[in-house]
């Protein structure tokens, strides 16, 4: 092969890199994870967190969980027509409204997430509803219906909670939801960041740095550091909270972000790290942002580009190693090339998502990115056999 040819066919690679990297952010951009992707990709954290341990939490100080599961009220339902139809559990909101009066009168927390629904009435809501407006940089989780925010039967200052649960579980979290409905963890982020995100193509940008709108999330805080870790958070439920002096609950909220929800009943889910409540789910996905997790960096970028150079050299030069290997292992059967050629490629993404969430927490998709290569390798190949030919 002339040198004008290598030449050429390294551009292309180089071209072909680019495209690569600009799919790769677009299939990140789906909310959604295909098939059995979810664990395929949990190696990663797995490795990192689990076994490595390469991870820094943040300090026992920063954080205070405020657990609900034990502290219900009954509130009537009602059908279509305003007839009662039986009762339904809710939070126990007079023992709300007293936990948030007594962090309103000092307001000396850092944030609030209350990730609690308000969508059924009770006789206690004006009540809470003057508790909230009391208490600063708290925001209350609300719901999509129809891609609009539900009513709620109280004022307050709320974002939408929703992620979409794929694959069985949770993955992604998206920030920005039809480029001006903001979630709890943007909205708490801008307050105490003092910035604000806009849609920017399919990135967030707060007018200085770009970050990824949807992102495979990473749980940093997980069940096990409220439970069993040794230097556990603070955790207690709501209404034995209630039994301390309101100076020391004042005292222990002082700094701290707190995270009020159900942790230990209903709002569970499925993730790369195993089973989650929601409100962790919440937490999370405002760390990553707060942390700069999910923004754009020049060397994540750079690395992801190499690795997407190699891939391509390999695709359009004919005949390169890993073809010889496998056309020589499996004597040229097609089916068995065809399979062994799969996973080769698959197998250098995965050592490529690998290594980029190891050094740049970033998680990729992996399955479709797999099945593009295989396709156009088979194109290449076709190409350069009826070149042969003729």
């Amino acid at each position: 092969m002339n040198r004008n040819k290598i030449k050429l066919r390294l551009f292309l690679s180089f071209l072909h890199a680019i495209w690569l990297l600009i799919l790769s952010f677009w299939l990140l951009n789906w909310q959604f994870v295909h098939w059995d992707e979810g664990e395929i990709i949990q190696f990663g954290p797995v490795l990192k967190k689990l076994i490595l341990n390469w991870e820094t939490k943040p300090p026992q100080e920063d954080l205070m969980f405020i657990n609900v599961s034990h502290d219900y009220q009954l509130a009537e339902l009602t059908d279509e027509f305003g007839f009662p139809i039986g009762n339904e559990a809710i939070t126990d909101r007079e023992k709300l409204a007293q936990i948030l009066s007594i962090l309103g009168e000092s307001n000396t927390h850092k944030g609030i997430i209350c990730d609690i629904r308000f969508d059924l009435p009770s006789s206690q809501d004006a009540e809470l509803e003057k508790s909230f407006k009391s208490v600063e940089r708290i925001y209350v989780s609300n719901h999509l219906e129809n891609n609009i925010p539900t009513p709620m039967v109280i004022q307050a200052p709320n974002g939408i909670s929703d992620y979409p649960i794929s694959g069985g579980g949770f993955f992604k979290f998206k920030y920005l939801i039809n480029d001006s409905i903001k979630t709890v963890p943007l909205l708490l982020h801008e307050t105490l960041s003092n910035t604000t995100f806009e849609k920017a193509g399919p990135f967030i940008s707060d007018g200085k740095l770009n970050y990824l709108n949807v992102f495979l999330t990473d749980l940093l805080v997980r069940p096990h550091d409220l439970f069993e870790s040794e230097n556990h958070y603070f955790y207690e439920n709501l209404g034995t909270l209630l039994f301390l002096p309101k100076e020391d609950i004042v005292s222990i909220a002082k700094d701290k972000i707190i995270v009020i929800g159900d942790f230990e009943k209903y709002d569970k889910h499925s993730t790369l790290l195993g089973e989650m409540p929601g409100p962790l789910i919440l937490l999370n996905a405002y760390l990553s942002l707060a942390t700069h997790k999910n923004k754009l960096q020049f060397l994540e970028i750079a690395f992801l580009l190499a690795c997407y150079f190699i891939i391509s050299t390999l695709l359009i030069f004919p005949e390169d190693p890993i073809e010889k290997i496998i056309r020589h292992t499996t004597k040229n059967n097609q089916l068995a090339s065809a399979i062994a050629g799969f996973f080769s490629y698959f197998l250098l993404l995965i050592l490529t998502v690998l290594f980029s969430y190891l050094f740049f927490d970033l998680l990729l998709n992996v399955l479709w990115l797999t099945f593009y290569l295989m396709a156009l390798d088979k194109l290449i190949s076709i190409y350069y056999k009826k070149k042969k030919a003729a």
